[in-house]
């Protein structure tokens, strides 16, 4: 069995990976508890802006005790890793294929957790670049929680991230962020929350909003798809501004009853009643 920190860890096996990390489900001996761990790979600890990225990542989250947050433990630098929560949870981008589209109402009130989430991470200048369906787990008690802020920007720090090169995932990266990181501000976070709402309302593939938005047809209402039009215009100048206003937009569409027999569309297997119930909702 694979071990690391002096044998604190014992590395159960592989959650995922992607081209600067992968993540791992460990024991940890010393609180005698389960975690994730998140290794870089050699790759990339050969920029010489790595460690800085991993430190700033661990500094920047440990300011923000927000549920709907990954909290990260600690930080190991030789060799580098990151000792976070481990979430037993499924990751948005299954959710289609378990279970089909996701309905209006649910689409609304995952709308609101994500976008007051992320309004207090903007607060005190932190952007993500990377929110994806891959990056929102869902907790057994099914709280939605964001992961990944590897890729994250701070505004008026230090920034890291070399003039010219893309962060991100293409499809839901902001159009200005896929021509200049540096230039990612709040309002490419707001274009890649709506992409991903949009992409849970069709089952599609992030391809262009335009497309997406005219896939829609009849499954949400004309109010938030007007809401997900705004939110996910290229030119950030007219774009939805915050995720502020964003909340305050979602807030305001009328919901149906969680109960409701036509909230789903199931395709392989119809998702937990108590979903509908205990999704965690931010007061308005």
């Amino acid at each position: 069995m694979f071990t690391l920190g002096k044998d604190r860890f014992s590395l159960i096996k592989e959650l995922g990976y992607g081209a600067t990390a992968s993540v791992h489900l460990a024991t940890d001996h010393l609180l005698e508890k389960q975690c994730a761990i998140k290794i870089l790979s050699p790759t990339y600890m050969q920029s010489s802006n790595a460690l800085l990225r991993m430190k700033r990542e661990f500094q920047a989250l440990s300011t923000l005790a927000d549920p709907h947050i990954i909290h990260i433990q600690e930080i190991f630098e030789n060799p580098p890793f990151i000792i976070m929560d481990f979430i037993d949870g499924q990751g948005l981008d299954q959710w289609n294929v378990t279970y089909g589209l996701m309905p209006e109402a649910l689409l609304i009130r995952l709308g609101l957790v994500l976008s007051k989430t992320l309004a207090k991470a903007h607060k005190q200048g932190l952007i993500h670049r990377d929110i994806k369906p891959s990056n929102i787990l869902i907790k057994p008690d099914d709280n939605p929680v964001i992961v990944d802020f590897g890729m994250m920007r701070v505004e008026h720090g230090v920034v890291i991230t070399a003039t010219g090169i893309a962060i991100g995932t293409m499809g839901y990266i902001a159009p200005e962020q896929l021509n200049n990181a540096k230039m990612a501000d709040q309002r490419c976070d707001v274009f890649s929350l709506g992409i991903t709402l949009l992409c849970l309302a069709t089952g599609l593939p992030p391809i262009s909003s335009t497309k997406l938005l005219e896939s829609c047809g009849d499954k949400i209402s004309p109010q938030l798809l007007t809401i997900l039009m705004r939110a996910t215009l290229v030119d950030p100048n007219v774009r939805t501004a915050s995720m502020e206003i964003l909340y305050k937009q979602l807030s305001r569409v009328p919901q149906p009853k969680p109960t409701s027999a036509k909230l789903y569309i199931p395709r392989k297997k119809t998702p937990p009643v108590h979903l509908q119930k205990t999704l965690s909702i931010p007061p308005r």
